[in-house]
Order: C-alpha cells, then sequence, then structure tokens
C-alpha cells in the first residue's frame, strides 16, 4: 500500500511595519537553505500576479486609495496566493512560511483604516481562503514610533505608502495585531 503524503504546514509571520517580519524571513531562507520542502512566500506580492497587486498597493502615489479597495485588493492577491502557491504547497508535503496573511488585513484595514464591516471582509475573505488556516501565527509586536524608525533606516531604503501614514494609524494597526493575537482564527 502506497505512503499517504503528509500536509505541509502552513506557520505566517504578523507584526506591524519594522517588527522585523522581513529579516526573519530572511533567516529562516538562510536556516533552511538545503530543505526542499520549504516554500518562502509573502503577501501581497507572492505570485506573478500578486506582484502587480503589491506595486498597486504599496506604491505612494495612490495616497487617495480607500479602505475599502485595499481591503478587496489584499483580499484579491490572498485568493491567488493561496489558490497558486500555498494549497499546492501543502497538498504535496511541503511547508510554507508566509510573510503576512489575513490578520494583517484585519490589522491594516478593519483597525487602522476603522472599517467597521467586519461581516464584509468576512464574505470576500472566507473564499479567498479556500479553508486555509495557520496552523502557526508568529506575531512580532513593536511600538509604532519604534517600528517607523527601523522601517526607515532599512538597508533597502525603500517605503510603502503604509511607511508614511500618520503614527496613530500604526497605533491602530498595532491594536489591532495586540487583539488579534489573543482572539483571531
Amino acid at each position: 500500500m502506497a505512503k499517504k503524503k503528509t500536509r505541509g504546514k502552513f506557520i505566517v509571520l504578523e507584526g506591524g511595519e519594522g517588527s522585523g517580519k522581513s529579516s526573519m524571513l530572511k533567516f529562516l531562507k538562510k536556516m533552511f537553505s538545503q530543505r526542499q520542502d520549504m516554500i518562502f512566500t509573502r503577501e501581497p506580492g507572492g505570485t506573478e500576479t500578486g506582484i502587480e497587486f503589491r506595486k498597486i498597493l504599496m506604491d505612494k502615489k495612490n495616497k487617495k486609495m480607500t479602505g475599502l479597495t485595499e481591503l478587496f485588493g489584499f483580499c484579491t492577491d490572498r485568493s491567488q496566493h493561496v489558490s497558486e502557491i500555498i494549497i499546492p504547497a501543502l497538498k504535496s508535503g511541503k511547508n510554507v512560511i508566509s510573510d503576512r496573511f489575513d490578520i494583517s488585513t484585519i490589522a491594516y484595514q478593519i483597525y487602522g483604516r476603522g472599517i467597521e464591516n467586519v461581516e464584509l471582509f468576512e464574505q470576500i475573505n472566507t473564499p479567498a481562503k479556500r479553508g486555509i488556516e495557520p496552523d502557526l501565527v508568529i506575531f512580532l509586536d513593536v511600538k509604532a514610533e519604534v517600528g517607523l524608525e527601523r522601517r526607515n533606516k532599512s538597508p533597502e531604503g525603500k517605503t510603502t505608502r503604509f511607511d508614511h501614514e500618520a503614527i496613530e494609524f500604526h497605533e491602530r494597526v498595532r491594536e489591532g495585531y495586540l487583539k488579534c493575537r489573543d482572539s483571531c482564527n
């Protein structure tokens, strides 16, 4: 009898700007560089289509983008990401480590942007996720002002329109993460 493939694990790194997610992902990539069963990805931008979504969602010149447009954009990217990367990898027994997933949308759009229609988020996020839930979520917490200072000093020097939001926005995002740490998913 053939041995049944084991489903891979889905691990997500979550946190605000400058919390260290990208550094952690680089470290993990290096640590697991010899393993063929590890997939590293991010939201938005984990697929070719997602790269285009990321450009739109992060571009500083799109500062008039509404919170609802962001919400739809991130869930649209998630749908592609789950279908093209996450589900196939998990089904083949590979482990997936992602820089962000749907808790980021809760933190940034629901808390940060103040979108009060959580039911709308659930209506579009549920089919986008296709039943996929992380096996482990790692929260990286940093005070908003510390995270933004780190982000502005990053070696890449690239900033997004989110980096240029008021400190109050980032404080609300952090509040969203802290609430989700204990109750989301």
